[in-house]
């Protein structure tokens, strides 16, 4: 495992047990929070678009025609990936008042 993936794996790991403890505990957003939201948010957003640039193989050969790779990561989970790039929590918990 290098160093890019044990980031992300930190970063998923981050994200699968703060936001569901934040919604169900209501645990107000502090500066603290507001950061490591914000910090998490621009990793996965990396991690987007690294994958964006990321070579696929098509006809046999490698390739990084945006065109291609776009299509093969539409159907690999780009809408997810987008999706999840949404700071839901951070818009939703706007309404909690900083402590």
């Amino acid at each position: 495992m290098n160093a890019l993936q044990l980031v992300q794996l930190i970063n998923v790991m981050f994200i699968a047990f703060f936001v569901p403890f934040t919604i169900a505990f209501t645990i107000p957003f502090t500066p603290i929070i507001i950061i490591l939201e914000l910090i998490s948010l621009l990793i996965q957003t990396v991690f987007v678009v690294a994958r964006i640039r990321t070579p696929v193989i098509v006809e046999a050969r490698f390739t990084l025609d945006i065109r291609k790779v776009l299509y093969n990561y539409y159907y690999e989970g780009l809408v997810i990936d987008l999706f999840g790039l949404l700071p839901f929590n951070l818009i939703l918990g706007s309404a909690l008042p900083l402590d």
